[in-house]
């Protein structure tokens, strides 16, 4: 799937799908962009189990997960929140090794399946810039 805009971070190129927003976000030590179907655009994870209705993703840097991230990335890549709750996160260092990204992705229960499909299709189209 191609998309109309990308965003660069964490030294990768991530696709906002039409119809979907985006946040930039910095904390001490990295920073990121979370896209998703709301207009909250939430940068902690922990609030996206509120918001049954919506599909969220994130990526961020740095990460402290020693693999190599693998293209294209997939859930089965990420490891899934614990109780079944349809929460995703992983993460590792680009294949030149000097760039570490966390990757994480909420799809709401409730969401429609047609942004659950999206938000898996900017997922799977993350590529190293």
């Amino acid at each position: 799937m191609t998309f109309p805009t990308s965003y660069q971070t964490c030294g990768l190129s991530v696709g906002l799908p039409r119809g979907f927003h985006h946040r930039f976000w910095n904390v001490d030590g990295g920073g990121g962009i979370t896209i998703g179907d709301g207009t909250r655009g939430l940068r902690d994870p922990a609030e996206w189990v509120n918001d049954r209705n919506r599909v969220t993703l994130s990526v961020s840097g740095p990460s402290g997960d020693p693999r190599k991230l693998q293209f294209p990335i997939t859930l089965n890549e990420l490891e899934q929140g614990s109780g079944g709750i349809p929460y995703w996160e992983g993460g590792g260092f680009l294949p030149s090794g000097n760039q570490g990204c966390e990757v994480a992705v909420w799809l709401g229960p409730n969401a429609p399946a047609a942004d659950r499909s999206a938000i898996l299709s900017v997922l799977q189209a993350i590529k190293p810039t």
